[in-house]
Parts: C-alpha cells; sequence; structure tokens
C-alpha cells in the first residue's frame, strides 16, 4: 500500500499528460493537456486506526469564474438541481449508478423553487465507457457538485444544518458557476496501480467533459 510515499507517483503515472504539476508532501496540483478539467488537487489521507491511505482526487470545471447576469444566476440555479452522487445497489454484486444528491432534498424544504432534474444523471448512467472504468476501480466516494459555498461561510460549516443553510444563501445569490468533481479511492501498490491511476484521471476527465457539454446545452436553453 501506497503508505509514506511520495505523491509524485501518483502524478508520475499520467506524467505524458502534465502540463503543471506542484507536489508538497501528501498533495499534488495537476493542470493536463488539452482536457476539459481546469485543475485538478490530489491528497492523501490516513485512514482512522488503520495503517491504510485513502486518495481524495478534486477535479475543477469552470464555467463562470465571476456572475455579472441574472442569465448565469439563472443557469447557476437550473445547475445546481443536477447535483449527483455515485452509489451501489445490491450487497454481493454491488451495481455503480448515478443518483440525484441526497442533500438537494434537504435544500428543498428550504428553497422550494430548486427543481432537482435527472439530466446529468441520465447521462452519465448512460456512459459505457464511464462505468467500465467505475467497475474496474470502485470508487468509494464519487460525487458530481457545484461549488455553492461563499468562502466566508467556510468556518461555520459545523453540521449538516449549516451546510444546507450556506448552500441556500449562495443558491440565492450565486457568484460564480464551478462543478467540483471529488473522488475517493484507496490506491494500492501493485500490479493494477498505473492502470487504477489512469482509470481515475479518465474518470474525471470524462465527467468533465459532460460536464461542459450538458451546461452549453442548458445554456442555449
Amino acid at each position: 500500500m501506497i503508505i509514506g510515499v511520495d505523491m509524485n507517483m501518483v502524478v508520475d503515472v499520467i506524467a505524458d499528460k502534465v502540463l503543471e504539476r506542484k507536489v508538497k508532501g501528501g498533495m499534488a496540483y495537476v493542470r493536463l493537456k488539452n482536457s476539459p478539467l481546469n485543475e485538478i488537487y490530489i491528497r492523501s489521507q490516513p485512514i482512522s486506526f488503520s495503517l491504510d491511505v485513502k486518495h481524495s482526487f478534486l477535479g475543477i470545471v469552470k464555467i463562470v469564474p465571476s456572475i455579472e447576469s441574472d442569465e448565469d444566476r439563472e443557469l447557476y440555479r437550473t445547475l445546481k438541481g443536477m447535483e449527483c452522487s455515485l452509489m451501489y445497489q445490491g450487497l454481493l454484486r454491488r451495481r455503480p449508478f448515478f443518483d440525484n444528491r441526497k442533500e438537494l432534498n434537504d435544500l428543498r424544504q428550504v428553497i422550494s423553487s430548486i427543481t432537482i432534474s435527472n439530466i446529468l444523471v441520465d447521462t452519465l448512467n448512460s456512459d459505457t465507457r464511464l462505468f467500465e472504468l467505475i467497475k474496474n476501480i470502485r470508487p468509494s466516494e464519487l460525487n458530481v457538485i457545484l461549488k455553492s459555498i461563499h468562502e466566508e461561510f467556510l468556518p461555520f460549516i459545523i453540521s449538516k444544518e449549516y451546510l444546507i443553510k450556506a448552500e441556500a444563501k449562495f443558491y440565492e445569490d450565486p457568484s460564480e458557476i464551478t462543478w467540483y468533481i471529488t473522488m475517493t479511492h484507496m490506491l494500492m501498490r501493485g500490479p493494477r496501480f498505473k492502470k487504477t491511476v489512469r482509470g481515475i484521471f479518465e474518470i474525471l476527465e470524462i465527467i468533465a467533459k459532460h460536464l461542459r457539454e450538458v451546461t452549453e446545452s442548458v445554456s442555449r436553453q
């Protein structure tokens, strides 16, 4: 298992695709060539009461860096209802699938105008290559969400209740449209290591491509 190994080992796997890299301890910043992702952050974290280490990947897709029009505000609000998470169904052969982010139902209790949509969920669930990779890697977490918290509220997010309140505040007055793809997986050294790392980056890029296409389609409506 990758314990105490420099993060360069992970980034080196996709060195041919890297435009820029910065590594410090258990963290890395990466920009890829010709990618739908603007940037990627990677962090390694010890698992509590274990010698194992999990790796968290954050892929960022910037759509509107600074919202200045009512059209972009409405675009954000429409896209917000499309947030989703990877779920698993079944006991033995657990089937992966994307579903609407559960917290959207909590947010709708605060903001009745939000519309929960299956457009992104259906798009991702219909991508056979994406699910080929997901079934091989089986990430423990995979979420597709919008940046939805104003920076000044971050120190106060101490519970789910405060999270929903902060997201409701951002929904009322969004400042940007930026998609976050968050993925967690416990990487293991061995013959599958390089294939797994390449697969993780491909998953992030496939989802990012869909996010740009879906966002563009919604913006034209």
